[in-house]
Parts: C-alpha cells; sequence; structure tokens
C-alpha cells in the first residue's frame, strides 16, 4: 500500500472538515427545491413497484414523461424501503454526498497524477464556494461526476469493463454529466491513435448499455421545452480557476500533452451542453475541468522551481484558496467582486447562513402542520395543488400526494388545464402577489385550514380522476441488474484484457 504523504494528510483533512461543514447543516436539509423533486419521483416509484416512464404524479391527472435518469431515485427509493424517512433520506444523501466527492476526485487524481495534484485540485474547488454549494445541491450531477472520476481512473488501471461500467452509470445518473465524461474519453480516441482502440471498446460497451434509456428519452423529444433559467443573473466567477485554468489549457495543448485530452474534452463538452446554463459552467459542473487545469499547470510550475521556492509557492497559493478564494459576482447584471468567498471563510465566520445559496425552503413549524391537514384530508390518490409551484412540489414530497403542478419544467404535460380543478386541496401562499382569495367560495373552495403562511381549501367539486401507473422495470428485476453488476465488477479483476493493454496507460506529467 501507497505511503500517504504530506499532501495527501491535508486533503483528507480537508475532506473530514468538508464533513464536518456538512454534518453540521443536517437540520436545515434538503438545500433546494430539487431535492423535494426527487423524493416526489422517488415516492412515485415505490407506488408502482418500480421505474416507471410516466410521470404520472406530477401534473396529474394528465401527467407527463419521466425523462431524468434514475439512480437518485432508486438510491431514494431503497432508503425509504429499509426504513428511512423520505425527508432524512434526502438530507442523509445531501450530507454524505459533498465529502463522497470530494474523497473520490482526491483518491482519482492521486492514483493518475499525484498527492500533489489532487491536493490542489481539491483546495481549488472546494473552497470555491458556490461550487461547494452545487455539489451539495446538485446531488444528481455528483454522482455522475463521482462514476465518471472513477471510469477515469479504471481506464488509467487498465480495468476497462469496469470504466466501461461507469461510464454507463453516468448515462443512468444525469442527462448532461455523462456526456462530458462520454466526450472527454472520445476525444483522447479522436486525437491518440495509440490509445484508440481501448477508448472505443469503453465508449461503444457504454453506450450500448445506455442505450434503452436514450431510447426512452429520444421517444419523447417533443416534450422537452429547454429554457434559459433565471440562475443566468446569477453566476459566480472564480477568478484563480479562470485565469490559471485558461491559462493551463493554452499551456498544455501547445505542449500536445496527450494525457491532457481527458481535461480538454470535458472542458469541451461543459462549454457545448451549458451554453445555455452559463452557472452551471462558470459556478458549478463545469468548473472541474478549470480546477483539474489549474491544480496540473501549478503541478508543471511547482516542477521546474527550485524547492524552497515551490515550498513558498504552495503556502501562498494555499493560504489565498483557503481562506479568500476572491470571486466575481454577477447579480441581476450587476458585476461585483468579492475579495472573501472561500467556502473555509464563509463557514468560519457563519457568513453562508445569509447567502441565498444557503437559505433553507423549508420552515417546520409551518409546513409540517400544512402536511398533516393535507394528510388528513387526503388519500394517497388525491391530487393536491398551490398557486406556488414551489410549495406544491414540496407538500408532495412531504405528503406522498400527487400535484397537479410540479418543478422541472424543462419537460412539459402532456396537455395544459387549470391546474386547481383536478386538486381536491388547494394550499394557497399568503407571500405571493396572488393572494386574493376573493370569489373561492364561487369555485366551491372551503377553507379547512389557515395559518400565518397558507390557507388550505378543500374543492368540494373535486372528482377522483387520478390514474397510477404499474412500474415498466420492478424493483426486483432492477436488483438483479445491480447484483449482475456487482458480479461483473469481481469477474473483471480476474479477466486478462491482454488485446487492449498494448501500449496504455497514457503518459503522465512530470515532476
Amino acid at each position: 500500500m501507497k505511503k500517504l504523504t504530506r499532501f495527501d494528510l491535508a486533503s483528507l483533512g480537508l475532506i473530514t472538515l468538508i464533513g464536518i461543514f456538512s454534518a453540521i447543516r443536517f437540520q436545515y436539509l434538503p438545500q433546494f427545491i430539487d431535492g423535494y423533486y426527487h423524493l416526489s419521483v422517488a415516492n412515485g416509484f415505490i407506488a408502482s413497484g418500480g421505474w416507471v416512464g410516466w410521470d404520472w404524479w406530477s401534473w396529474a391527472p394528465f401527467g407527463r414523461p419521466h425523462l431524468y435518469p434514475p439512480f437518485y431515485h432508486l438510491l431514494l427509493s431503497f432508503m425509504q424501503f429499509i426504513g428511512i424517512s423520505g425527508l432524512n433520506s434526502l438530507r442523509i444523501v445531501e450530507v454524505l454526498i459533498t465529502p463522497l466527492f470530494f474523497f473520490t476526485l482526491w483518491y482519482t487524481c492521486s492514483k493518475i497524477f499525484n498527492s500533489r495534484v489532487s491536493f490542489f485540485a481539491i483546495l481549488a474547488l472546494s473552497s470555491f464556494f458556490s461550487f461547494y454549494s452545487a455539489v451539495s445541491a446538485n446531488v444528481p450531477a455528483s454522482f455522475a461526476m463521482i462514476f465518471g472520476f472513477l471510469s477515469w481512473l479504471f481506464l488509467d488501471k487498465k480495468k476497462f469493463l469496469r470504466a466501461a461500467i461507469c461510464l454507463t452509470l453516468t448515462f443512468y445518473t444525469h442527462a448532461a454529466v455523462c456526456w462530458m465524461f462520454f466526450i472527454s474519453i472520445l476525444f483522447v480516441a479522436i486525437f491518440d491513435k495509440d490509445l484508440r482502440k481501448q477508448t472505443l471498446f469503453v465508449l461503444l460497451f457504454s453506450f450500448v448499455l445506455a442505450l434503452p434509456f436514450l431510447f426512452h428519452q429520444i421517444r419523447y423529444l417533443d416534450y422537452l421545452d429547454i429554457k434559459v433559467l433565471g440562475e443566468v443573473k446569477f453566476i459566480h466567477f472564480s477568478i484563480f480557476l479562470v485565469l490559471l485554468g485558461l491559462a493551463s489549457c493554452i499551456y498544455f495543448i501547445v505542449k500536445r500533452e496527450r494525457w491532457f485530452l481527458f481535461v480538454l474534452g470535458y472542458f469541451f463538452a461543459a462549454v457545448l451542453l451549458f451554453a445555455k446554463y452559463p452557472y452551471r459552467f462558470f459556478s458549478a459542473q463545469g468548473m472541474v475541468a478549470a480546477g483539474l487545469a489549474a491544480a496540473l499547470l501549478l503541478e508543471r510550475i511547482f516542477s521546474v522551481i527550485s524547492r524552497k521556492k515551490a515550498n513558498l509557492l504552495i503556502v501562498l497559493v494555499s493560504f489565498y484558496l483557503f481562506f479568500s478564494h476572491a470571486t466575481l459576482d454577477l447579480d441581476q447584471g450587476k458585476l461585483k467582486f468579492n475579495g472573501f468567498n472561500s467556502t473555509f471563510y464563509n463557514f468560519f465566520t457563519a457568513r453562508m447562513y445569509s447567502l441565498f445559496e444557503f437559505k433553507p425552503l423549508l420552515v417546520p413549524k409551518y409546513y409540517f402542520p400544512i402536511s398533516q391537514v393535507i394528510k388528513d384530508n387526503t388519500s394517497e390518490s388525491d391530487i393536491i395543488y398551490s398557486n406556488s409551484s414551489i410549495a406544491a412540489q414540496i407538500f408532495s414530497a412531504l405528503t406522498k400526494r400527487p400535484s397537479s403542478d410540479s418543478m422541472l419544467w424543462e419537460v412539459k404535460p402532456k396537455k395544459e388545464f387549470k391546474n386547481y380543478e383536478y386538486a381536491k386541496l388547494i394550499i394557497w401562499m399568503k407571500s405571493f402577489i396572488t393572494t386574493n382569495i376573493t370569489g373561492k367560495e364561487d369555485l366551491r373552495w372551503r377553507k379547512i385550514y389557515e395559518d400565518d403562511i397558507a390557507y388550505v381549501f378543500l374543492n368540494e367539486k373535486y372528482k377522483p380522476s387520478l390514474k397510477m401507473r404499474t412500474a415498466a422495470v420492478s424493483f426486483r428485476f432492477i436488483t438483479y441488474i445491480i447484483v449482475t453488476i456487482a458480479l461483473v465488477f469481481v469477474l473483471d479483476s480476474f479477466i486478462d484484457w491482454s488485446f487492449l493493454k498494448d501500449k496504455w496507460p497514457l503518459s503522465k506529467p512530470q515532476g
């Protein structure tokens, strides 16, 4: 076993600190509305008995295609199966995902490159507060990146079957991140003829395994409505990552170092996929390429200067990233300089609780009583509605009730309709502009509950109309697939892929 270096110990120390930061936020989670959407999907899977390709639990009773990759929803379903509540399932995963992500990144980089590269990749990315927040909030994307890192690692270790399976898992975890890793490996296949055979094997194998779900998505392309989200007006730019990442790309392209093709391919794919989502590129998943590129350029600099100068530079860069990590923040079209936006600075000064990314949506003293009113006055086949789609999503997830409104607006419902007509209960949020309740009696809405944030109305004209779909792929069959994957991982240790191993692995950076 390789002895841990001082950079390994520093990396593990950072990951431990990141884990502590995550754990102390347990009661404030889920962090974003995304978690409630994923919990609603998991609840739908449980009710259907497995994976189902039609989202009958949102935009009810008509529904819409369910196009989101299923990995996270199956994980939440399993956690509820073993007795963990839906809300706590979200909280546990969001606590664990951040240290797990950075641990996987550290392990992958230390094995493919070296301990110093892995330390600076972790420090640069974890100290960028916006990226840290995205790792915790965008759980499926973070899981997909974990699988993607492992596909790189298994490729480097000449474990091609495992690399292909990990790349396949990215397709069943996140619809965009999968292509970032696919294209990163494709870059190697295109630009390095010596490694073309190995990379094409991994690409073709994973693509074939992903085809069933890709066909399902293609079948319902007409339902997609890709929009520019409001986050386009709210972007953090890491000065360090943008400048050093760009300089690194130029340097290694000029040097024509083939091992850099992975990073360059990831960067190119991120530009393509996040053209309409600049927040995801500059403040979230796209910055993985910049973080790796920056760490690799620093490693090259350290390797060509004297040890004394290298140690001084290491201290200065580490100090800057840990305590400052300055950003340019775009907020509603206004660009501002933020000299201290490091994750660690924000936590140690408790500043993160005043930032948008960390403001909790769930207020238990208000939401839980309303949830109980919903459960007491509806069955699991009764539809609910709210004048706030966010509130509709939260209450649908907490009560396991279908909603006539939902999130993930990129997928359109089967038909347009008056959402409240099919709802038995209406949760009318007082904080929204449309708070006027005059005339609701004419719709035969009877108020049955009120608190400081909402009214709850019983729709006396409600007629049961929900059609629950049965699973297209049962949990039992999914279990067989998981067991098979586990057996293949074990079997791959005993398979000699000698016809693929000539001229592998890629040359490593010197220093």
